[in-house]
């Protein structure tokens, strides 16, 4: 059986933004985390798997928790844990984000209809300067 599904507002909530942040921020970061086709924009799934052939070939892993998503005229503000491992010994480090997201249509492999187009890690005076403007 089958049935008609209900048409989704194409805005999006806060808590929508946070919970694709964290699903598309894994995606992005994590060794461990396929990167499923619709979340991230083709440059960012090239330099995600420039990244992993790095840390592949340093036989590291890497993994990113996000803290807090603030708006900015620039993007997200996200200031995040990076965790990086090498076998049993791991570094945790503060990991600022600057990211910028595109609306596209709904799917099924993306029900937020978010879009990662860029990260572009960022050091807290810089955060600060996107503050003021």
């Amino acid at each position: 059986s089958s049935r008609a599904i209900q048409p989704v507002k194409d805005e999006h909530s806060r808590p929508e933004i946070e919970y694709f942040l964290r699903e598309a921020l894994s995606q992005r970061f994590d060794t461990q985390v396929q990167a499923t086709d619709g979340m991230l924009s083709p440059d960012e799934l090239k330099l995600r798997d420039q990244e992993q052939k790095e840390f592949s070939s340093r036989n590291m892993k890497q993994r990113v928790i996000l803290n807090s998503v603030a708006e900015s005229s620039e993007g997200f503000k996200l200031e995040t844990d990076r965790i990086i491992s090498v076998g049993d010994v791991r570094s945790a480090f503060k990991f600022s984000l600057l990211v910028k997201l595109e609306s596209k249509a709904r799917s099924l492999s993306n029900p937020y209809g978010l879009l990662i187009v860029s990260t572009k890690q960022v050091e807290d005076k810089d955060l600060k300067k996107t503050d003021s403007k």
